[in-house]
């Protein structure tokens, strides 16, 4: 992971890291916005959080570039609905 901006391509993916609030529903609110967008979820994992004991950091990495319109759309209403989300990067997959 860095600072530097790769060109866009076709086979690009993109991961996010972000943590939810806790409560019913918190996780499957997340994944109707990738619904919503179409979006092609290809891995979701999970990491004990640094804040509490109970506290999760999820990485999802899904098909797109955050340079896509769709994605940006996807982050901006997924970092609404959480009180934790950071841009990993996004990748040319080979």
């Amino acid at each position: 992971v860095g600072n530097i901006d790769m060109p866009k391509t076709e086979n690009d993916f993109t991961t996010i890291a972000f943590s939810l609030h806790h409560k019913t529903g918190a996780l499957l609110e997340v994944l109707q916005i990738f619904q919503k967008y179409s979006i092609n979820i290809i891995a979701i994992d999970s990491r004990p959080g640094r804040i509490e004991q109970d506290d999760y950091t999820l990485f999802v990495n899904f098909k797109g570039n955050i340079l896509d319109e769709t994605i940006s759309k996807l982050y901006k209403e997924i970092e609404e609905i959480t009180p934790y989300i950071r841009l990993v990067g996004s990748f040319e997959r080979f």
